[in-house]
């Protein structure tokens, strides 16, 4: 193709601007996507509307510009007809190449013009990357790809290594960057260039697409930037095709139609009795189960091991686009009441004595079932506190005493609690508290909030160095970073489910200066905050040091996983050595 073609009657300039070539071929109604905050000039009399992912604060604040253009969605304006269509920079962060421009296409009128530019791949950290070949761009549009797809995150890794010096992973280690690279993979979306160009595979693309639609596209300008210039143009006249489409493409149409389902068949059928997860946005994170040719959703870990498929390295496909039919019915596994994981822990104990701390308006241990014996910090049913419900009466009123100071060493089975361990200043003192007060053989077992899915969300995870910390501080009520770092990056308004879907966005309920004015207007030995936050490995490591330096009776130390769509997990310990005196 020669550099700067046209056809002469255009009387184009030599080497043209973007503006040039707009006021030459773009006239009467159009749409320009991608524009930014610098549209291209038209023809005079012209009327342009403005498409762009981004809205017009997004564009303000990622172009560093007070100015504003009035951007729409594309999708709410695709039924509508042009006299021209303009996009610069924009289809190389397409991953379905040809049904983009399939798309585009449609919206111009017979006789119209379609104006884009890419960039030339030798002017850009993408000269690295391998050229993508027409075959690809067919493969794509005749499987149906969308960025969720496998074949697209793979782009993923070649745009993010070539642009090491230049983007996203400038400055770092090859490790930061493996991380960084790894983390985009899962993403539910990333802005990056799909696929490479030269001036041939734009003029490749665009004929095709036109083509899909039994439409012509007459190139009216071609400029290859290879050898001069920053990107490739094209303007092209769209138009109905004298011949219909032909045979060739009819039965690309026809494969299309038919390519993804068998795959995705042929892949289902194969995978029967195994489990898969997906990344594509309606179903990320999700695991299904394959049964009887369907892939059913899993809802609940309990159910993956009654079918002996947990603790597997799971099968990634996607189920973006995926036919109906071979999604089943998902698979909802009885929800255990709160009680009975509790309950059940204890069996052949109910008659030994035992206490539960904080039991509030719920006690996880009934007095009709259980030798219980009820503690907290307060009688909540006799002060007005936040608590819902009714409160239980407490037995035992502790105040600021530590429950060995008042309870017979060595005279409990057990220690229940619910959400009671995050409140507690002094993290070490309680398990050695409550290895004095066990008989060889006794447990504890609590919930225990994950800050993952809780209000806690935003704040760091407590370490061993925070633990030992308030040991030796000798806490019996929160100290004031205690009280700050509760305030300040707390959301109280968190949902676990909007948290578990990525639906839900996180924000501090107060700024630092508030949540230390509070501080400093709080008595701090009758605050109740978290003092400590949790997820079930980092609790697993604070327990480890526990056990390991203070108290090496507990053997058994069991921490289970947070159930998905739970915000709470369980511990289990066994003083199954000699306890402390």
């Amino acid at each position: 193709m020669k550099q700067d073609a046209h056809l002469p009657s255009y009387n184009v300039p030599a080497n043209p601007s973007r503006d040039q070539l707009g006021e030459l071929f773009c006239k009467g109604k159009g749409l320009e996507i991608g524009a930014g905050l610098v549209p291209t000039r038209t023809a005079p009399g012209s009327s342009v509307r403005y498409a762009d992912k981004r809205s017009d604060e997004e564009l303000r604040a990622y172009f560093g510009s007070d100015q504003a253009i009035g951007v729409e969605s594309l999708s709410g304006i695709s039924h509508e007809k042009f006299d021209f269509l303009i996009a610069h920079h924009v289809l190389e962060h397409s991953a379905n190449v040809i049904a983009t421009l399939v798309e585009w296409l449609g919206m111009i009128e017979d006789g119209g013009t379609l104006f884009l530019s890419l960039p030339n791949r030798h002017q850009t950290p993408d000269n690295l990357r391998l050229l993508t070949p027409p075959t690809h761009f067919l493969l794509d549009y005749s499987y149906g790809v969308t960025e969720d797809d496998y074949e697209s995150r793979e782009h993923i890794c070649s745009f993010l290594w070539s642009w090491i010096d230049v983007g996203g992973l400038e400055g770092k280690t090859k490790m930061e960057s493996a991380s960084l690279v790894f983390a985009a993979l899962h993403s539910e979306q990333n802005d990056l260039h799909w696929h490479t160009f030269n001036a041939d595979t734009l003029e490749f693309v665009v004929r095709t697409a036109a083509a899909v639609l039994g439409l012509s596209a007459e190139a009216l300008y071609l400029h290859d930037g290879y050898r001069s210039g920053s990107e490739h143009r094209g303007v092209f006249r769209v138009g109905k095709s004298a011949d219909a489409q032909s045979a060739r493409m009819k039965r690309l149409m026809e494969i299309k139609q038919e390519m993804r389902g068998l795959i995705n068949e042929l892949a289902v059928e194969g995978l029967e009795g195994k489990a898969t997860f997906a990344l594509s946005r309606e179903d990320r994170g999700k695991i299904f189960a394959v049964e009887e040719g369907k892939l059913r959703w899993v809802r609940s870990p309990v159910t993956l091991e009654e079918r002996g498929l947990s603790n597997m390295d799971y099968t990634y496909l996607e189920t973006g686009g995926m036919d109906p039919r071979l999604i089943g019915k998902e698979i909802d596994a009885p929800v255990r009441d709160r009680k009975s994981e509790i309950t059940d822990r204890l069996k052949g104990l109910k008659s030994e004595p035992g206490i539960e701390l904080s039991p509030g308006s719920h006690p996880m241990l009934e007095k009709s079932q259980f030798n219980v014996t009820y503690l907290d910090k307060m009688d909540h049913s006799t002060i007005a506190t936040y608590l819902s419900g009714t409160p239980v009466p407490v037995d035992v009123v502790l105040g600021d005493r530590l429950i060995d100071e008042v309870l017979p060493h060595g005279s409990l089975s057990y220690i229940v609690s619910s959400h009671v361990i995050e409140h507690v200043p002094d993290f070490i003192q309680f398990f050695i508290s409550s290895s004095r007060l066990l008989k060889p053989g006794g447990k504890i077992v609590m919930y225990v909030p994950d800050k993952r899915y809780t209000f806690d969300v935003l704040r760091a995870v407590s370490s061993v160095g925070d633990i030992v910390a308030a040991h030796e501080a000798r806490l019996r009520c929160p100290n004031r970073a205690m009280f700050i770092d509760a305030y300040a990056n707390s959301d109280f308004q968190a949902d676990t489910t909007g948290i578990w879907e990525g639906s839900y966005e996180p924000k501090p309920a107060r700024t630092l200066e508030h949540a230390t004015e509070i501080a400093d207007s709080t008595d701090l030995s009758t605050a109740d905050v978290h003092c400590f936050t949790f997820t079930p490995d980092s609790m697993k490591t604070l327990l480890g040091y526990v056990v390991n330096e203070y108290i090496p009776a507990f053997e058994s130390v069991i921490v289970e996983d947070t159930k998905v769509g739970a915000n709470e997990f369980i511990v289990e310990m066994t003083l199954t050595g000699q306890r402390l005196q």
